[in-house]
């Protein structure tokens, strides 16, 4: 078996480079150390902004910065033999006498017509998943891997994470210092409950899913002609991919910059320190805004001759969640906010989706009481152009 390295796929953007120019590591492990950074915008135009006299940007004094990316090998590899996609797409759309078929191993370009003299790039999946059955209900062991890792990235920075974005770069997000230890902990545990209870199913199948990928036939998603060993790495090189990577971040402008420099970097930084407050402020309102206006609507009185809108049980669970984690969120301490907050967390005391949906006054009443947060949110909220700060160098 052949030990070729295998790209981990990420799911957000380019790495953040410290400003003693390493990056940080490209598989499989944690990372994390409060660490200055002279993350510096691209262009001068980049660097323009207007300030914005608002918001008291010494609230960031109470934050770190924190990134947090997701690694997993990748499933899907170029295909190198024209000659052999030929004769795969010639057994893909041959007719026989059982045409099920299931999602194609091979990924087309759009409008492709023919091998193109290799110019055109056409990608393959590599391994064929291990579908649940009644007997086996499990699912395949690679896409549970994934979705764990995902679903761990989500709970610390997703809609109702602890973690806010920042707002200066995508990817970065903010978070309370006091809970730096707390996500510490969360992440190791996650690691470890990788290693443990995932990584071994992973390793377990990875012989059979390449199987699948040679000898299912190709309507049914195999590879067929364009199976080749040498695009799969060791097993272990497979699972060493798997991981997630964390690091803590402290911004600054260095301190050995000669003094009329350092000046205007320094203002600078206050300047996208002031806007990324402002836009991390107006961000958590307006996620709290969505979910208002969302009650607000299906809790309308139906109009004459119309059915009274149908609404999930996660209509008031999102908002309840939104309550919950509010203050670990309220990186900025949005005083304005945290008063609606408390009044729909007092709203929602006793209150549950079936009550609502079989008492018509119950309804109303909340719905006029959610109409009453959501008009205050509306005058707090100030639409506004945005724009992100790019800190990344070339």
């Amino acid at each position: 078996m052949g030990g070729k390295q295998v790209k981990p796929e990420s799911n957000h953007g380019q790495l953040i480079k410290r400003n003693h120019g390493r990056t940080l590591p490209s598989c499989g492990r944690a990372f994390w150390g409060l660490t200055p950074g002279n993350n510096k915008p691209k262009t001068r135009k980049d660097q323009m902004s207007s300030t914005i006299n608002t918001i008291d940007v010494g609230q960031f004094q109470n934050c770190v910065f924190f990134s947090l990316t997701v690694r997993k090998p990748g499933v899907r590899c170029k295909v190198k033999d024209f000659a052999a996609l030929e004769t795969y797409l010639e057994q893909l759309h041959a007719e026989n006498g059982n045409d099920e078929t299931s999602e194609p191993a091979v990924e087309l370009p759009k409008g492709f017509k023919g091998n193109g003299g290799g110019a055109v790039k056409v990608t393959k999946r590599i391994l064929l998943p291990r579908k649940p059955t009644k007997e086996d209900p499990r699912p395949d062991p690679y896409e549970a891997a994934c979705t764990f890792l995902n679903e761990t990235k989500e709970k610390l920075t997703g809609r109702f994470g602890r973690a806010l974005p920042s707002k200066i770069k995508e990817g970065l997000f903010v978070v309370r210092k006091e809970l730096v230890q707390e996500f510490e902990d969360e992440l190791r545990a996650s690691l470890e409950k990788l290693s443990a209870e995932y990584l071994p199913a992973v390793k377990g199948d990875y012989v059979f899913s390449k199987e699948r990928a040679r000898g299912t036939p190709v309507k049914q998603g195999g590879l067929g002609p364009l199976y080749r060993e040498a695009d799969y790495p060791t097993a272990d090189d497979f699972c060493g991919c798997f991981g997630l990577e964390w690091q803590w971040l402290a911004l600054g402008v260095p301190e050995d910059l000669p003094a009329a420099l350092r000046a205007e970097a320094a203002e600078k930084l206050e300047r996208q320190f002031t806007e990324a407050a402002e836009e991390v402020k107006l961000a958590l309102r307006e996620a709290f805004a969505d979910l208002i206006d969302h009650a607000t609507e299906k809790l309308k009185p139906a109009a004459p001759g119309e059915k009274q809108a149908v609404f999930r049980d996660s209509m008031i669970g999102n908002i309840a969640q939104f309550c919950q984690v509010f203050e670990s969120r309220n990186l900025m301490n949005d005083t304005d906010l945290a008063s609606l907050v408390g009044q729909a967390k007092q709203l929602l005391t006793g209150l549950n989706p079936d009550r609502l949906r079989k008492y018509a006054n119950v309804r109303q009443e909340t719905q006029e009481k959610f109409e009453a947060i959501k008009a205050q949110l509306d005058a707090m909220i100030t639409v506004k152009k945005g724009r992100k700060f790019n800190l990344s160098e070339d």
